[in-house]
């Protein structure tokens, strides 16, 4: 598959899995094509992501300190194609240089109601971090030891945000995952098979924490 191709199919498996339903959620796909030249591959806003074709995405292309956004193809002054709101999030996360070439926004109920359980408890123990998703005692007995904890953000503006992850990515270097309050759950990785293989886990742990702590559980 070529990358947009990639794209679509990751696109329409997140949309089956229920993570990306209707036109919610949004991949970025980073190429290198040498040390100073890259393209960012990224869904548009407004196409239903079970729809999604190669000609619907669009592309930032950068050279040396130049950067050219290139349209979709399938975009006309009729219909145009609007740009991922998480754009700028995205280019934020493959500037760290710490290996990111992709990066997920979902939205998807646990992802979003796991948010909701970490201030309920938070409301009832004040010495529970309402900031704080921990999934460490879910995990399976005979699973790799891992000090699972995701962190919450608040989205008040792209700025805010990219401090908030800048922030936490330094506190835990190994981190991948993010909650946004009332939105879902941003992943990033070096691959889209690693990132859906973590996606699955995460809403697996948040399914168990939610029904753990027998806050909104019914929902799901």
């Amino acid at each position: 598959m070529t990358p947009k191709e990639l794209i679509c199919h990751y696109s329409q498996i997140f949309h089956r899995n229920g993570w990306c339903p209707g036109m919610s959620g949004s991949i970025a796909l980073q190429i290198e094509s040498s040390p100073v030249r890259s393209s960012v591959i990224v869904t548009p806003e407004n196409i239903p992501r079970d729809e999604i074709k190669s000609g619907d995405l669009f592309e930032f292309r950068s050279d040396y300190d130049s950067q050219l956004l290139i349209p979709p193809a399938r975009s006309n002054e009729d219909s145009p194609h609007v740009i991922a709101g998480f754009t700028e999030i995205f280019l934020h996360l493959f500037s760290t240089g710490t290996g990111i070439r992709c990066a997920v926004e979902i939205c998807s109920l646990p992802s979003i109601l796991a948010a909701r359980v970490a201030l309920k408890i938070w409301e009832k123990n004040a010495d529970s971090f309402p900031d704080r998703v921990r999934l460490s005692a879910f995990q399976q007995l005979g699973a790799p030891s891992e000090d699972l904890i995701i962190p919450v953000l608040e989205i008040r503006d792209v700025v805010a945000l990219r401090e908030c992850l800048t922030k936490e990515m330094r506190r835990d270097s190994k981190l991948d995952a993010a909650l946004l309050k009332g939105r879902g759950l941003l992943v990033w990785g070096n691959s889209l098979p690693a990132i859906k293989a973590r996606i699955e886990t995460l809403e697996q742990l948040f399914k168990l924490y939610i029904s753990h702590f027998g806050v909104l559980s019914s929902q799901i």
